[in-house]
């Protein structure tokens, strides 16, 4: 009898989320999880980039937590996918946090992922909050695109 590793787990994760079927996605990433399989930075990339699609971003940060936790660095596709995913669900703060959360796990945020964070901002209409992280942008040398 064959078992199902970690490969095919991910495999069948990113199936789901391919054919838009995000729920059952994430029923296979929880099954793996629950039968205590280490899910690797794919498996996990490819589970928020489930919850990206779905827009469901407290899943998306609880899993990208999971990562952290489980010492499977996340990749800065997690976090990307991560950010995108709290834009989706107007949760600039969310988005925030998480930007600060890169630098405290050593990933140096892009333009792309300021301009995330910017987004759930203005989907929140929070206008504030947007030029506070344009403001945070050129602090870090980044030049905004014309």
């Amino acid at each position: 009898q064959v078992r199902p590793n970690t490969i095919c787990y991910t495999k069948t994760v990113g199936i789901y989320t391919a054919s838009g079927h995000w729920p059952l996605a994430l029923d296979v990433f929880n099954e793996m999880c629950l039968k205590q399989m280490s899910p690797g930075q794919n498996t996990y990339a490819e589970a928020i980039s489930v919850c990206e699609e779905s827009g469901n971003w407290r899943f998306a940060l609880e899993i990208l937590e999971r990562a952290v936790l489980q010492r499977s660095m996340p990749n800065c596709h997690s976090f990307q996918m991560a950010l995108k995913a709290c834009s989706r669900g107007q949760a600039w703060q969310a988005a925030v946090a998480q930007l600060q959360r890169m630098a405290s796990v050593r990933f140096n945020p892009d333009s792309v992922d300021f301009y995330t964070v910017m987004d759930a901002c203005v989907q929140a209409q929070n206008w504030q909050a947007a030029l506070d992280v344009l403001m945070r942008m050129r602090a870090a040398r980044l030049q905004p695109a014309c």
